[in-house]
């Protein structure tokens, strides 16, 4: 086999290694690892008191902080009594928004969402929270930086 058909054999099984590696997630055989790094890098709540079943506000801005990209992701809204947001644990997951948009490396978006408070909540002061990918979906280069609680997006629930 002529030189030139072998590395062009090679060049082609490296490109389908690549693209088969799912979600450019994993190890590549000869290359280093491609992960995702899902954060959110600011969060605002807009809502400083609510009653069951009432709406609050948020905007919040993620980043893929990684070199892969991602096909989907969801943002979950906790409310925590401290301001660290952790799942599970006893954070109170109050709803999540879904996104099936690829987020490529070094890509962020801004959303706004509303979500009810849930029945069940109990009456008191929180720290509103957003956390990307709290199922755990996605391998990360650093799996500790999905949430963020701000010390002004607290909420009173009575």
């Amino acid at each position: 086999m002529s030189k030139i058909k072998y590395h062009f054999i090679i060049v082609l099984c490296a490109i389908f290694c690549c693209l088969s590696c799912g979600e450019g997630e994993g190890d590549t055989p000869d290359g280093p690892a491609f992960y995702s790094d899902l954060t959110i890098t600011s969060f605002h709540n807009y809502t400083l008191n609510a009653t069951v079943g009432q709406n609050f506000f948020v905007n919040y801005t993620a980043k893929n902080a990684g070199n892969a990209y991602v096909s989907f992701y969801d943002v979950g809204l906790f409310f925590s009594t401290d301001a660290e947001c952790y799942w599970p644990s006893s954070d109170i997951l109050e709803c999540y928004n879904s996104y099936s948009e690829d987020l490529h490396a070094g890509e962020s978006f801004t959303a706004n969402a509303s979500c009810p408070v849930l029945a069940g909540t109990p009456v008191g002061v929180y720290y509103v929270c957003g956390y990307i990918d709290f199922w755990s979906d996605h391998d990360e280069s650093n799996e500790n930086n999905n949430s963020r609680c701000d010390a002004l997006a607290q909420i009173n629930v009575y």
